[in-house]
């Protein structure tokens, strides 16, 4: 199933108080040159937005100083309010319950729907899973789905690299950490996701959460920028690298200040490990290697500090 994601491009800034708009104010804007109506309590002036309506002027005007709420859903997400928030005059005095969640604050929230959501968090046990699991996977859905999807749908459309600030705030949280699975490298960051799993405790049903919480930008060129290089080329250092690069390479990686890849696919070889042409040579120190070959389509390479390569 395609979902447009796209009108969730929007600045999440905190609103300021609404005002309270009766229903005899609502009433005068009723007109193609002064139109306001209503969706779910919020009132909307669209006079100038009726131009540019993407399903016409006149279906929009039919609605001014009217409470459109039951069609505008049977034709909209509700993410197009979010996107469209600038045109936000107030709510009704008489609206019935509070003003309704914004797409982009529910998306972060645990799914009702059945299925949506791993069956432990909808009233099935599990022996795999505690409260820490469901801590850890809020957490990770709040930076995910909500703190990097901004960043995330920018750089999607613009075919850009995340920023170095939300890889860093990624570090921070530990995450980057905690996709690498147990071991004492999780000790590295202050914390893993403020404190709601300790080091000690975590193990692979908690990388799998962060795993699976992952793809909530919905913009995978995005996710593999932002850590998917880093998840193939670190554990390498972790599982063979020498004492200087797990003490020296390893923590800025985890922290989220340098990246690191893995280089093995060639112009020649492609992924065909056995077809590699890269040397590497001993110089005559003996403590260094010269490499020559070449690497090619190499996952964050064009921005990556650190290459984990692949040679003979």
């Amino acid at each position: 199933v395609f979902v447009d994601i796209t009108p969730l491009l929007l600045r999440c800034s905190s609103s300021p108080v609404m005002a309270s708009i009766t229903q005899e104010e609502l009433a005068k804007h009723n007109k193609a040159d002064d139109a306001w109506i209503i969706v779910d309590g919020d009132v909307y002036d669209v006079t100038k937005f009726a131009g540019v309506h993407p399903g016409g002027t006149q279906i929009l005007l039919e609605y001014a100083g009217k409470d459109a709420t039951e069609d505008f859903y049977a034709l909209h997400r509700l993410e197009v309010l979010d996107k469209y928030q600038r045109l936000n005059k107030g709510r009704l005095a008489d609206a019935k319950g509070p003003a309704p969640k914004r797409a982009s604050e529910m998306i972060q929230e645990f799914s009702k729907v059945p299925f949506a959501e791993p069956s432990y968090l909808q009233g099935f046990k599990s022996p795999y899973f505690n409260e820490s699991h469901v801590k850890l996977r809020q957490e990770a859905r709040k930076f995910f789905a909500g703190e990097s999807m901004e960043e995330a749908l920018e750089c999607e459309a613009k075919s850009t690299a995340p920023s170095k600030e939300m890889r860093k705030r990624m570090g921070d949280l530990g995450l980057i950490a905690m996709v690498q699975g147990p071991g004492p490298h999780l000790k590295i960051p202050s914390s893993l996701s403020g404190g709601v799993v300790k080091p000690e405790e975590f193990t692979y049903f908690h990388e799998m959460v962060v795993q699976e919480e992952r793809c909530r930008t919905m913009c995978p060129g995005y996710e593999d920028g932002l850590d998917g290089a880093v998840s193939i080329g670190l554990p390498v250092l972790l599982k063979y690298g020498s004492d200087w690069m797990k003490n020296d390479v390893v923590p800025p990686i985890i922290k989220g200040d340098q990246t690191c890849v893995l280089s093995i696919t060639e112009a020649f070889a492609g992924s065909d490990v056995a077809g590699l042409r890269t040397t590497a040579v001993l110089d005559a120190s003996g403590e260094n290697y010269i490499v020559n070959g070449t690497k090619k389509w190499i996952t964050g390479g064009m921005y990556a500090d650190w290459f984990v390569t692949a040679v003979r």
